[in-house]
C-alpha cells in the first residue's frame, strides 16, 4: 500500500460507494473518513471530493478513542493465527512438515482464514472495545462474553507442532500483537525508477 494506491481507492471506490449509500438512504451527501497517520495515507487535501473528506486522528491517540487496535484487531489476529496453527497441526498429522506446508499456503487460504476469523468476532467484543466512548445504554443488555483464544490455548497448539515445543507465553504474545509496521511501505514504480536512475 502506498499513497497513490490509497488515493485511487478513496476516489474510485470509497467516494462512489458512500455516495450511493447516502443517496439510497436519502441522506445528505456528506461523509467523514477517519484515518490514522499511516505513511500510506495521502494528505487530507487530496482526500476530499465534494463533501466527502478524510480527517486524520492525532498521532498516538489513546485507546479511549482508538479501541480497534486494543481489542477488535487483536481479537481478529488471535482467531486468524489460531486458524493458521490449526491448519499446520492438521497437515502435520498427514506427515507434512511445517516448512513444506507453509510454502504451500496461498493468499486465498489466508483470506479465507481472515474471513472466518472476522465472522467469529462477536458483537459483544466490538461493543466492549467501544465501551469507553459509547453511552452506557449500549452495554446494559449486552452480557454475552466473547470467545477469545487464550494464550494457553495457542501455546498448546504450538506445542503440538514439531520443533515448537519450547514456545512460551511471551513468544505467543509477541507473535499476536506484532506491529503491522514490520512491513515497509511498498514503493511505487516511479519511486523505484527514481532510486535506480541517478
Amino acid at each position: 500500500m502506498n499513497s497513490n494506491i490509497f488515493e485511487t481507492w478513496f476516489k474510485n471506490e470509497f467516494v462512489p460507494q458512500v455516495t450511493a449509500f447516502l443517496q439510497k438512504e436519502d441522506l445528505p451527501l456528506k461523509a467523514l473518513l477517519l484515518l490514522d497517520n499511516a505513511s500510506c495515507h495521502s494528505s487530507v487535501e487530496i482526500l476530499h471530493v465534494n463533501d466527502i473528506t478524510a480527517y486524520y486522528l492525532p498521532p498516538n491517540v489513546t485507546s479511549l478513542i482508538q479501541p480497534l487496535d486494543q481489542g477488535i484487531i487483536e481479537n481478529l489476529k488471535r482467531k486468524y493465527r489460531f486458524k493458521l496453527l490449526s491448519s499446520i497441526i492438521s497437515e502435520q498429522t498427514r506427515n507434512i512438515d511445517v516448512i513444506t506446508y507453509l510454502k504451500s499456503v496461498t493468499i486465498k487460504d489466508a483470506i479465507y482464514w481472515i474471513s472466518d476469523a472476522w465472522d467469529e468476532v462477536t458483537t459483544s467484543t466490538i461493543f466492549k472495545c467501544w465501551k469507553n466512548i459509547l453511552p452506557k445504554e449500549f452495554f446494559e443488555n449486552n452480557n454475552n462474553s466473547s470467545l477469545l483464544e487464550s494464550n494457553a490455548e495457542i501455546i498448546n497448539y504450538f506445542h503440538q507442532i514439531n520443533n515448537y515445543e519450547n514456545i512460551n507465553e511471551e513468544d505467543v504474545e509477541e507473535w499476536i500483537v506484532r506491529s503491522d509496521d514490520i512491513f515497509p511501505e511498498i514503493p511505487s514504480n516511479k519511486e523505484i525508477l527514481e532510486s535506480v536512475i541517478v
